[in-house]
């Protein structure tokens, strides 16, 4: 929390969710209340530099995240497991086994650094994403991996610092995508030192 207005009230809530704990979260959430008869205004903040984005989940639905790229909500949102599996996409892919994705009738706000690119793919319409930039998808998408560059891939690889793999979504539905993803501004502040040292 960056700022408020003097009639919005913080309450803990205690909610003993295993999607929340199992993604990250803290199972005690503050819930900012505004006691007055006006309308109040508030202000929350990203962990890092970033861009924060609505995601309006009567109209979209269950919304599948990177998880700790949740950052609040207005309204009823619920934070459920989305667990992976399959071999392939679940070990390979950047994402792990157990995602966050969130329900509900209310917005959730989400965080993304750089540029963002909300895309709305068509139904079979493909799209090949840097694992890495993902940071959200419509339930309804498919997520899939692809070998990088075909059998060239490994010289991509050990040579042009690339991943092994691409997420391949199939749609119909949302994407979210980062130029900037919070892994890749990490490594930009913080570079491995030459030697090990």
């Amino acid at each position: 929390m960056m700022h408020h207005g003097p009639n919005i009230y913080a309450q803990p809530k205690c909610t003993c969710s295993c999607g929340r704990y199992c993604t990250g979260e803290s199972n005690v959430r503050i819930e900012f209340q505004n006691k007055g008869d006006s309308p109040e205004n508030i202000g929350l903040t990203a962990n890092y530099p970033a861009k924060v984005i609505p995601l309006h989940l009567e109209e979209l639905g269950g919304v599948v995240v990177r998880k700790q790229s949740y950052l609040c909500a207005v309204g009823h949102v619920d934070i459920a497991l989305s667990m992976d599996c399959c071999s392939s996409t679940c070990c390979l892919g950047d994402l792990g086994f157990v995602r966050q994705k969130l329900i509900g009738s209310g917005i959730a706000f989400i965080t993304a650094g750089g540029t963002v690119l909300e895309k709305t793919l068509g139904d079979g319409e493909k799209l090949l994403v840097d694992q890495e930039s993902l940071v959200g998808w419509q339930d309804t998408v498919q997520l899939g991996l692809k070998t990088y560059a075909g059998c060239l891939g490994c010289i991509s690889i050990c040579a042009g610092g690339e991943s092994c793999f691409l997420a391949s979504l199939t749609g119909p539905g949302r994407i979210y995508i980062t130029s900037m993803s919070f892994s890749k501004w990490h490594r930009t502040l913080n570079p491995p030192l030459p030697n090990g040292k």
